[in-house]
């Protein structure tokens, strides 16, 4: 008998006083480890928005979607979930930065179909953007429609020194606009003993600054990039995990994003931070995970198996 997979349906997410997802939805390698084993590509978010209610949009860092598939993922996510898509980077890496919004404002119309799924649209400024880009970051973000929450990620070095008043510049003009600083902690990605060709290639591309951890708004982002390795990941989910717990009870909204050096692994990753945020989080808003997609496979596989051997056995009685 073909086990059958339980429906996921948009109803079954589980409401969550944080956010919790990956960098993406549609990754291949997870057919089997997060997705069922026979999933197709248009099933990914559905399965994927079965268990985490956030995502982050690179997609549209690279280009922006189509409208047949802007409304596609819009029927395939549960009430509750959120985008966090970027802005492309034709917006966000230009030299010198412009304060034109124009192609800005062009992005999101494109997006509102989307607008109730979205959380914070991302800027994702390269180590170029520095401080003499200030005064434009303000005049670009100040001018975005206001329908849409905003979030900033900063990459040159001067915005990580806090005894350089430049950091604290740029966190005083995100306050006054009501813009999130997105936080991208990498440390335990340059700590690792891993040397396998894609943490290689991961410390090539991604930044490294002591994150400044600055919650101006009510909705803090968390980018968190590591391998598994217990010795040195399980320091950062401790600190981490106290820290978004204490943001919960201050009232805050935050986002945790899970990376690893291929994203092969950051299911599990975020599944082992959310654990450890759970157990410190009060006894009322605690919560169960999810079932991922292949467990309810397995489940749904031993039932059947169950099923087929009691056919089997009352056939003899």
């Amino acid at each position: 008998m073909q086990p059958e997979i339980p429906s996921l349906a948009s109803s079954e997410i589980v409401a969550r006083p944080y956010f919790i997802g990956c960098p993406a939805w549609a990754y291949a390698s997870w057919k089997g480890r997060f997705f069922s084993q026979k999933a197709k590509p248009q099933e990914y978010l559905r399965q994927y928005s079965s268990v985490f209610n956030t995502v982050e949009g690179n997609t549209t860092f690279y280009g922006i979607p189509k409208a047949s598939s802007i409304m596609k993922w819009r029927e395939h996510v549960p009430k509750g979930f959120r985008f966090c898509f970027k802005f492309p980077q034709w917006i966000s890496h230009r030299r010198p930065f412009s304060a034109d919004t124009k192609q800005a404002e062009e992005f999101l119309k494109t997006m509102e179909p989307l607008r109730e799924f979205m959380g914070p649209v991302f800027l994702q400024i390269p180590a170029s953007t520095g401080p003499e880009s200030l005064s434009l970051l303000r005049g670009f973000l100040s001018r975005l429609p206001k329908c849409f929450q905003y979030a900033l990620e900063p990459r040159h070095p001067d915005f990580f020194n806090p005894d350089r008043n430049f950091a604290n510049e740029l966190n005083e003009m995100l306050g006054e606009l009501e813009v999130d600083r997105v936080i991208f902690e990498t440390r335990p990605l340059f700590e690792t003993q891993f040397r396998d060709a894609a943490t290689i290639e991961a410390q090539r591309k991604k930044p490294r600054e002591t994150p400044m951890i600055v919650t101006k708004g009510g909705n803090p982002i968390v980018r968190f990039v590591s391998n598994l390795e217990p010795e040195i990941l399980n320091v950062y989910l401790e600190k981490w995990t106290s820290i978004f717990a204490r943001w919960i009870q201050e009232g805050k909204t935050p986002s945790f994003m899970a990376h690893t050096p291929d994203d092969v692994e950051a299911p599990e990753l975020a599944k082992k931070f959310e654990s450890q945020l759970i157990s410190k989080l009060p006894k009322e808003i605690q919560l169960q995970h999810p079932l991922w997609p292949c467990e309810l496979e397995n489940k749904s596989s031993k039932s059947a198996d169950a099923s087929d051997k009691q056919i089997q056995l009352n056939l003899f009685n």
